[in-house]
């Protein structure tokens, strides 16, 4: 559900995996990973409309800027 915070519009995990058309994991991921710029209020991630376009309108490489090469693995030792 699109939330409206201080005149801010803020998109949640479910508003984005339907829009775009990708799993609510997916999307849960990219914030957890940084890949989203966003905020976590109470339990739920939210990205503002300013920052969703910024994302959008980036060039593909820059998307995923900030994780690539992090070499995060998963539980257990194992890669992704």
């Amino acid at each position: 559900m699109v939330r409206n915070v201080g005149g801010t519009k803020m998109f949640s995990i479910a508003d984005l995996s339907q829009d775009l058309g990708l799993t609510i994991r997916t999307v849960r991921q990219w914030f957890i990973d940084g890949k989203l710029p966003g905020v976590k209020l109470g339990k739920e991630w939210y990205i503002s409309e300013d920052k969703l376009k910024a994302f959008l309108n980036a060039e593909p490489q820059e998307r995923g800027k900030k994780n690539q090469g992090a070499g995060k693995t998963r539980k257990g030792g194992q890669g992704k």
